[in-house]
């Protein structure tokens, strides 16, 4: 084995302290270190810690730079690292724990010799003598980085190698699989803990303020994006799922969770790969990505693109054509700026196209005709989004640094609804919204040994602009205009203080300010269907938004914690066409949640349960008025509680099982309006059981073979009320069984080929039991081949 070449760059580590070794040194003590065989490392707790922040670089290079500050013996065939990547580094680590985290994702594994020196070797199937060696996944939604096993909030996390096992294609399939999370294959109708993502205040294309944050590379999305774009993971880096409240962490939107998803930063070494698919009902596709150094170790790009396509399952009889046909494109391109070991900047410019038809299927009696629609309307909706954010990281010395993210948003909302539902008369709904937001972050954070904190200014302004209109052949029946501009502020912080080894203290507390300002108008009113001619609301609100929380280590791979914390959602103006446009209030949550992380055989198999209870007040929920008019008011009280529980064991180094289970009941301990009483009822679409189980084997870096499976308890859909206002039926969803597969080859080291199956046993279940004539339904089986060039 020959030693890897010790570059002579500038430093790239910007770290507490360097070691005095010089190189010539650290050579000779390299060299007289290959001689031993080695057994793997497993333990390096005595280490002392540090502040790193290391930019992602050539393999190799990194590795070797870092031994030489260190003072590490470290050697390696430099075959190992070719055309790998180390990505970006920051935190307080020991030195063998920083060594993993560039290792991550790599195939390789540190080997500690019997000299005390270390090695590279590529990751073998274990012994009885050896260690089963992780990659460390890291959590950043909730601004610090820590390990996914430190990380007591219930978050489910799917790193890129997670994502290209399971063949996950749309952010829809990472939900659909994802305990404590319900979904259903059309993406307009999921949530979190019972949640619904647009919140219950059900006003559609013209919500702004969900139930539920989804960030994509920092730009967070507009709900018409939320709710009706799958959103494809090409290229995609990290997803986090947050489930429960995030208010403290994210503000107004969270008060369900947060969804954290990051695309891939540039590197600086070449890649380029790209990638052609095919499947039934029409599915193709071409992805493409490209990246390196721009200036070499000072500037880097990426840029990647993909289209995808589907005629779609589901046949217009009326129209003779494919129903819900889906079109979506998506092109980014990121910019890394290092000009310093003390300054990093990444600028992120996205552009997405999505339209599809409509997910829906004629019934006869809640009998669903599978996969047919009788509309005389080519019905639907497309979304296009334009986005850049630029985040600037300033690392003032070892324990502060600075945060910067900004970001500007611009969306296009566009829809044709059959207002009749059928093939009669052509009775039609044209939506035209357009929305823009600018968010503002800064960040002062500090790290060190014990103490880690932050404190934060949030600024946003949105503006939305709706013209929906309702035709009747060439005549306009109806038109609103409508106009909303927001604007918020917040001051955040949280300290996570380790006060002893085992005790640590969670704090947090963010004070959120928003103005609401919303006019709407009907120009257009033939048969007098609006309330009132022209609405005019201004409404301000402020929240105090506390977090406390208590982790205790029980042992070295054993954690428990406790946390109570507010959940927030902002008041608003109901916008939904002829419905009442008053003003309604905020509503909150208290959230009480316990949490265990625990590892064992020699951490192969790793547990996470969160046991939770949250209480309502003021729920925003949408009511009919004595009048028949629909309203938004704080008419609900409520109550959850549920168990998130994941396992993942590791068999061997090709052998790996998961599973995930979800208990969650909800109830409305207060809810009466004038079209009934549904206290005691369970929440909408939310299911009380999720199950999930999996299986991967991996083959000598050639075969990677992945089978899930996922259960999805019935929901209710519809309370069916009297005249007195009592439930006498429930419409229901299926309770369901999805099993999918993924078989994928690596021909060569440029050439891979995947196979997929979704719904194996092409299941036929409803997802949204509308009424007695039009329901949606899930997807049937869907089956696809993908080949990958890679350089």
């Amino acid at each position: 084995m020959r030693i890897a070449q010790l570059l002579s760059p500038p430093n790239q580590f910007s770290r507490k302290r360097s070691l005095p070794f010089s190189r010539s040194l650290l050579s000779a003590m390299l060299v007289a270190s290959l001689t031993l065989s080695g057994h793997s490392f497993a333990d390096n707790s005595n280490a002392i810690k540090q502040q790193y922040s290391i930019p992602t670089g050539p393999l190799g290079y990194t590795l070797s730079h870092y031994a030489v500050d260190e003072g590490l013996a470290l050697s390696f065939a430099p075959a190992l690292t070719k055309n790998l990547t180390s990505p970006a580094i920051s935190g307080q680590y020991d030195n063998i724990e920083v060594i993993r985290k560039m290792l991550v994702g790599s195939g390789l594994d540190l080997i500690k010799r019997t000299d005390g020196s270390y090695t590279l070797v590529k990751k073998q199937i274990a012994t009885s003598q050896q260690v089963i060696l992780l990659p460390e996944v890291r959590v950043t939604g909730e601004k610090f980085d820590r390990s996914l096993q430190d990380t007591l909030s219930s978050v489910a996390v799917m790193t890129e190698e997670n994502l290209l096992e399971n063949n996950d294609r749309t952010l829809t399939d990472v939900m659909m699989r994802t305990p404590g999370v319900y979904s259903q294959s059309g993406n307009d109708l999921w949530g979190i803990r019972g949640i619904p993502a647009s919140g219950f205040d059900d006003q559609g294309p013209v919500t702004i303020n969900g139930a539920v944050s989804v960030y994509m590379d920092g730009v967070i999305q507009p709900q018409h994006s939320v709710l009706n774009n799958p959103m494809p993971l090409w290229d995609m880096g990290q997803i986090e799922i947050f489930r429960g409240a995030q208010s403290t962490v994210q503000g107004r939107n969270s008060l369900a969770g947060a969804i954290i998803t990051r695309t891939n930063d540039p590197r600086y070494n070449p890649e380029a790969a790209v990638q052609v698919n095919w499947g039934n009902y029409g599915q193709e596709g071409v992805s493409l990505l490209a990246g390196g150094a721009l200036i070499e170790d000072k500037v880097a790009g990426r840029l990647s693109l993909d289209y995808q396509e589907v005629d779609g399952y589901i046949n217009n009889k009326t129209l003779n054509k494919d129903a819900f046909s889906q079109r979506n494109f998506n092109v980014r391109s990121k910019l890394l700026i290092q000009p310093t070991d003390k300054l990093d900047i990444l600028v992120t410019v996205a552009r997405s196209e999505y339209s599809r038809g409509e997910n829906a299927v004629a019934a006869n009696g809640g009998v669903p005709d599978y996969y047919t629609l009788n509309y005389d309307t080519d019905a639907g909706s497309s979304v296009n989004q334009n986005s850049i954010n630029t985040k600037i990281d300033y690392y003032i010395d070892d324990t502060w640094s600075l945060t910067s993210s900004t970001s500007l948003s611009a969306s296009k909302y566009n829809s044709l609804l059959d207002f009749n539902q059928s093939a009669a008369d052509n009775q039609e709904v044209i939506r035209k919204h357009n929305q823009d937001s600018f968010d503002q972050e800064f960040r002062l954070a500090y790290d060190t040994e014990t103490l880690r904190a932050h404190v934060g200014l949030y600024l946003n302004k949105i503006t939305l602009d709706t013209v929906d209109k309702l035709n009747s052949g060439s005549l306009v029946v109806l038109e609103t205009n409508g106009n909303t501009t927001i604007h918020s502020q917040a001051l955040f912080g949280e300290v996570n203080w380790d006060f002893t080894d085992r005790w640590q203290l969670i704090a947090g507390l963010r004070y959120d300010h928003e103005k609401n300002e919303s006019k709407i108008s009907y120009p257009i009113d033939l048969f007098s269907l609006a309330n009132a001619s022209t609405t005019k609301e201004s409404q301000a609100f402020n929240a105090l938004l506390p977090k406390l929380g208590l982790n205790y280590q029980l042992a070295p791979e054993h954690l428990i914690g406790f946390v109570v914390q507010r959940g927030y959602r902002a008041g608003g103006v109901n916008l939904r066409p002829t419905s009442v446009h008053e003003s309604y209030d905020p509503e909150f949550t208290n959230n009480y949640e316990f949490s265990y992380r625990g590892t064992w055989l020699n951490k192969r198999l790793r547990t996470n349960a969160n046991v939770y209870y949250t209480d309502w007040k003021d729920q925003q929920i949408r009511i009919r008025k004595s009048n028949n008019f629909l309203s938004v008011d704080n008419a609900a009280e409520s109550e959850m509680y549920g168990l998130e529980l994941s396992t993942e064991f590791d068999v061997t180094r090709s052998f790996n099982l998961y599973t995930g289970i979800e208990f969650n009941k909800t109830e409305y301990k207060k809810f009466t309006s004038d079209a009934g009483n549904l206290s005691g009822e369970s929440f909408l679409y939310a299911p009380k059981y999720k199950v999930s189980l999996g299986a991967t084997y991996r083959y000598k870096d050639k075969l990677t073979a992945n089978v899930n499976a996922t259960y999805q308890d019935d929901s209710p859909s519809s309370y069916i009320t009297n005249n007195s206002g009592q439930v006498t039926d429930i419409r229901r969803n299926d309770s369901v069984t999805l099993v999918n597969a993924t078989l994928g080859y690596q021909l060569n080291k440029h050439l891979n080929i995947t196979g997929y199956v979704k719904n194996m046993f092409n299941e036929r279940y409803i997802t949204n039991n509308q009424n007695d004539d039009l329901l949606d339904v899930g997807a049937p089986r869907m089956v696809g081949v993908a080949l990958k060039v890679s350089m």
